[in-house]
């Protein structure tokens, strides 16, 4: 054997006897480490997962007389199983629960557990700690729910029933994601003219603090015509009066914001109006007669030529127009003027849920006194009107929205028809075309964008008489179900004030205002996740 193989033989000799010396020294606790961190990180994750769960799950009671604190704690022991398998021996778990009240209402849920280590145990450490903090919030909210019943959503959802089938559906269990007696809720329905659905009182009622409506905490009180019931026996036809739908629920928000003024001085729900669509605006709320800018014909001899409330009922009704998406735009023919829904005083509001199509089935005026030559106002080609109003009942504008600095139709964008991907073909809104199919449609989505925005920055705010505590905050959330024939979400996207809105290379976000959200959906599931996803951005369910 020469030298260098001897040599060899004592540095293997040399390697063996050092690993052997470092292999509890240096090794083992080096693997046991990698071991005992892993069961930690596990742990961990658990623990986690169960203090997001309690945190969530006392969040959703905040606005309840439940004991956030208590239902916490329970979550948290149900979730993280002291004693049983997976849970690698952990012990000691301790919770810590913070609550804090107001408007929006916080849960902050943290817990530790001890854990028994294996291998660390050579070098001392019996054990080891982790920690997980999870926060849930919740405010209580003030939301008007505004759905579009027109004649489409008796349409099938391509799988085994109808879109208005599922949005009952929907709809139902989306209420039931509030809180009676902590959030208030109100209902609008919409087809050829909007009606209030829920309270279920005689419109119009006034706006004062001490009139009828507005949104309550009663909404699932077991009645037959309690909010969901109501929902339930809503029925579809006619056609999509959005506009006249916002400014009802509107309204609705400024009763229950007065009443809380007087009854407190202060109004602490977060106020949200939620706007369900399947298609495009194509009817306008009109006022034919304003006194000083009539649009009817002196020619047609009609008594409401000047409106005087002391003597006649002004000229209001709803301009409709036949939506057949058949081409860009999509409006094919001005059916005509029908009488509002909104207008019978004597009719509960539960009438209105399973007779949609009866403000078509009128035929104006329908209002008392001498209608002189106003019996002609059935007409499709509008010609007893000299021009198209410049403004709707409500006072809102029929021309183009720009706060934003681009024309609201603009904008436009129509998704889920093979047709037509916007209603403007070029040609501007002009009042002159009294006739004009297009132009009542530029109408009916300005008068939309308009009410909108008048919401958004609570233009009304000035004729609230005792109104102290500044502007109403209220948020439009949409959604937009393009499954049926199409929406616009240009429109939907615009109502909605999204942060980052962008439409066809055009801003339309204004940061003056709340942001909402919109969420498109084109199917069944998609639809039923909508709502979920609204409820917990109105409700700020989040951890």
């Amino acid at each position: 054997m020469n030298g260098s193989q001897s040599s060899r033989k004592r540095q293997r000799g040399n390697i063996l006897i050092a690993t052997t010396l470092a292999l509890p020294v240096f090794i083992a606790p080096l693997v046991g480490m990698g071991i005992d961190a892993t069961l930690c990180y596990i742990v961990q994750t658990e623990l986690s997962a169960a203090v997001d769960g309690a945190a969530l799950g006392a969040g959703r009671l905040l606005s309840t007389n439940a004991n956030p604190t208590d239902i916490a704690t329970e979550y948290l022991h149900a979730n993280f199983r002291v004693g049983q398998a997976g849970f690698w021996g952990a012990y000691n778990l301790t919770p810590t629960i913070n609550v804090q009240t107001g408007t929006t209402k916080t849960v902050t849920v943290t817990a530790s557990v001890t854990i028994p280590l294996i291998f660390m145990r050579l070098i001392g450490q019996t054990t080891r700690a982790v920690a997980a903090t999870a926060t849930a919030t919740r405010r209580d909210a003030r939301m008007v729910f505004v759905i579009d019943r027109s004649g489409s959503m008796n349409t099938s959802d391509g799988h085994s029933s109808t879109v208005i089938a599922d949005l009952v559906q929907y709809a139902q269990a989306f209420t039931q994601q509030f809180t009676e007696s902590y959030d208030e809720l109100g209902l609008v329905v919409f087809g050829s003219s909007a009606v209030v659905g829920y309270p279920t009182t005689p419109w119009p009622a006034s706006l004062s603090p001490t009139g009828s409506g507005g949104p309550d905490g009663n909404f699932m009180s077991g009645s037959s015509t309690d909010m969901v019931h109501q929902i339930a026996a809503i029925t579809a036809g006619g056609g999509t009066g959005m506009g006249e739908g916002l400014a009802l629920a509107y309204i609705e928000l400024q009763k229950a914001h007065m009443r809380d003024l007087i009854a407190t001085g202060a109004d602490t729900k977060y106020n949200a109006i939620v706007l369900f669509t399947d298609g495009v605006p194509s009817s306008v709320a009109t006022y034919l007669n304003k006194n000083g800018s009539s649009v009817i014909k002196t020619t047609v001899g009609c008594t409401y030529q000047q409106d005087d409330l002391a003597v006649d009922h002004p000229m209001y009704g709803a301009v409709v127009q036949a939506s057949s998406h058949s081409g860009a735009p999509p409006y094919s023919a001005a059916e005509g003027f029908y009488q509002l829904a909104s207008l019978y005083s004597t009719d509960s509001s539960a009438f209105w849920m399973n007779h949609p199509q009866d403000d078509l089935n009128i035929s104006p005026p329908s209002v008392p006194g001498n209608t002189g030559g106003c019996s002609s106002f059935g007409w499709s080609a509008l010609g007893n009107l000299s021009a198209i109003p410049s403004a709707d009942k409500f006072g809102y504008n029929l021309g183009p929205n720009t706060a934003t600095g681009v024309n609201g139709y603009r904008l436009s964008n129509i998704v889920g028809d093979s047709y037509a991907t916007s209603m403007y073909n070029g040609t501007e809104w002009n009042t002159s075309s009294a006739t004009s199919a297009y132009q009542w449609g530029l109408a009916s989505w300005d008068e939309v964008d308009n009410t909108a925005e008048a919401i958004r920055a609570d233009a009304n705010y000035p004729n609230r008489a005792g109104d102290t505590a500044g502007n109403m905050k209220i948020a439009i959330y949409t959604v937009g179900y393009s499954g049926n024939g199409g929406t616009d979400n240009g429109l939907l996207r615009k109502i909605a004030n999204v942060n980052g809105c962008n439409v066809n290379g055009n801003n339309c976000y204004n940061d003056n205002e709340l942001a909402g959200l919109y969420v498109e959906a084109s199917d069944p599931t998609q639809l039923a996740n909508a709502f979920v996803t609204i409820a917990s951005a109105i409700l700020r369910l989040a951890h």
